[in-house]
C-alpha cells in the first residue's frame, strides 16, 4: 500500500492517533503530522526505513519512544510545542541527526549522550524545565552552529563550552549564573 510514497503530510488536522502498522511506507522520506491532537508518537518505526524528516510539532505528545533509535536515517526531528518530559538516551544513537527541535516542552533532563550526535548542527531546547549543568560532551559537537537552551532552569555552564566551534550560545532568560526568571 503506497510503496512509492516519499512524502506524507497530514498537518493541521484533528488526528488523535496515527498507527503505521500494516502501511508499506518503505520509501517515505518525510512524515509531517504537526498541529494535530496526537498524544503518542507515530509508530512502529520499522515501517520507515528511509525516513529523514519527522515533524510532530504542535501536538500533545508526552514522550519520545526509546525505539526512536531504529530510525537510523533520521536527519531532522521536529517535536516542538508538545508535552514531552524526557529525552531518551537512544536519541543519541542517531549520529546522523543534523537538527533537533524540542523547544517548548516539559523536558527536565539534558542527557550527556547528545554529545555523541557529531553531525548535529542545530539544537533547540529552549523553554523547557532542564536543571543542573550543561553537559561537557557538547564540546564534541564540532558541526554545531546554533544551540538555544535559554528559558530553562540551568544553573551552571562549563568553561569548555567556549571551545565549541561556531556555536551560538543563547542564554538570556535562563538561570545561568544563579539568576532565574522569577528573580528578574
Amino acid at each position: 500500500m503506497l510503496p512509492d510514497l516519499d512524502t506524507l503530510i497530514l498537518s493541521d488536522n484533528s488526528i488523535s492517533t496515527l498507527t503505521l502498522t500494516g502501511a508499506n511506507l518503505s520509501n517515505l522520506y518525510t512524515l509531517n503530522v504537526k498541529n494535530n491532537n496526537l498524544t503518542t508518537f507515530p509508530q512502529p518505526f520499522g515501517n520507515l526505513p528511509l525516513v529523514s524528516v519527522i515533524d510532530v510539532s504542535d501536538n500533545d505528545i508526552t514522550s519520545i519512544p526509546a525505539s526512536i533509535n531504529l530510525l537510523t536515517t533520521l536527519k531532522q526531528l521536529f517535536a516542538s510545542r508538545n508535552d514531552i518530559a524526557f529525552i531518551p538516551t537512544g536519541l543519541a544513537d542517531l549520529v546522523g541527526l543534523t537538527r533537533i527541535y524540542l523547544n517548548d516542552n516539559l523536558i527536565t533532563n539534558f542527557p550527556s549522550q547528545i554529545g555523541n550526535i557529531t553531525a548535529l548542527q542545530v539544537l533547540y531546547l529552549y523553554n523547557n524545565q532542564m536543571t543542573g549543568a550543561v553537559p561537557t560532551t557538547l564540546t564534541n559537537l564540532t558541526a554545531l552552529t546554533s544551540i538555544y537552551i535559554n528559558s530553562n532552569k540551568l544553573n551552571r555552564t562549563n568553561a569548555h563550552l567556549a571551545e565549541m566551534q561556531g556555536a551560538l550560545l543563547s542564554w538570556y532568560n535562563s538561570r545561568v549564573g544563579g539568576k532565574s526568571r522569577a528573580n528578574q
